[in-house]
C-alpha cells in the first residue's frame, strides 16, 4: 500500500503564495505528453477506419467491375436493338456479320447510359 506524503505547513504556505501571486498554475509536466498520446492515439485510429473503408471500396469496385466483364459478353449475344441492326446493316454493305467488340460496345454504352440515370436519380441532379 502506498503512503500518501503531504506538504509541510511552509510547503503549503509557499504554494498557496505561488499561486495567489500568479495568474496561472504551472500544469504538471506528464499533461502534455499524456494528451499528446491520447490525440496521436485517436488520430491512428482513425485512419485505421479510413484504410479499412477506402479499401472496402476498392473491392467493391473490382468486384463490380468482374461482374460487368463477365455478364456483358453474355448480354451482347443476345440482344440487339432493331434500330442498331438497322444501322450497321447499312454501313456494314448489308452484312449481317455483327462482330462481338460492338456488342461488347454497345452494351457498355448502354449500361454507361443507365448508371449515369441512376446516379442522377439518386442524387437528384440532372
Amino acid at each position: 500500500m502506498k503512503s500518501v506524503e503531504y506538504l509541510t505547513e511552509e510547503a503549503l504556505e509557499e504554494l498557496v503564495a505561488n499561486l495567489e501571486g500568479s495568474s496561472t498554475a504551472a500544469p504538471p509536466d506528464y499533461l502534455e505528453q499524456e494528451i499528446v498520446r491520447k490525440i496521436q492515439k485517436q488520430q491512428s485510429e482513425t485512419e485505421k477506419k479510413d484504410f479499412i473503408l477506402y479499401s472496402i471500396k476498392i473491392v467493391a469496385a473490382a468486384a463490380a467491375a468482374i461482374a460487368i466483364t463477365f455478364s456483358l459478353p453474355a448480354i451482347g449475344v443476345r440482344y440487339h436493338s432493331i434500330e442498331t441492326d438497322k444501322y450497321w446493316e447499312t454501313h456494314l454493305d448489308g452484312r449481317k456479320n455483327i462482330s462481338i467488340e460492338r456488342n461488347l460496345s454497345e452494351e457498355m454504352n448502354d449500361l454507361s447510359e443507365r448508371l449515369n440515370g441512376r446516379i442522377s436519380e439518386i442524387t437528384g441532379k440532372q
